[in-house]
């Protein structure tokens, strides 16, 4: 990826190691979040806010951002992004059935993850 200087068009891209979990309240899954511009360059803002939300079976452990000033408790549903980079951590819950991560961030486009919950 190449970095770019800030500006106004963002794009989230946000990749997940995987799209099934076990419903057994443990699995756990990396949500990988990278602000890039429309050609899909790296934006480094660490200005940038992400709000995360959840639907269905999945909870949200915790959002890193590798910052060690950054004091904002794990377990909070947003972060600011850090070098352009946020990783959420997401566990399954007992229960079956579709599943989804919502991230949102001021003047982009949200983005959303999926998940099957077996």
């Amino acid at each position: 990826m190449f970095y770019t200087p800030s500006h106004d068009h963002y794009l989230l891209k946000a990749v997940s190691d995987k799209d099934k979990l076990v419903a057994n309240g443990e699995d756990i899954a990396h949500i990988e979040v990278v602000l890039t511009d429309q050609e899909g360059r790296m934006v480094i803002n660490d200005q940038e806010r992400i709000e995360v939300s959840t639907e269905g079976a999945i909870e949200i452990l915790g959002i890193e951002n590798g910052d060690l000033s950054d004091l904002t408790p794990y377990s909070e549903s947003h972060r600011n992004f850090h070098q352009g980079y946020v990783l959420i951590y997401v566990r399954s819950k007992t229960e079956g059935g579709e599943a989804a991560i919502h991230i949102r961030n001021k003047g982009v486009k949200d983005t959303k993850v999926t998940f099957t919950i077996v």
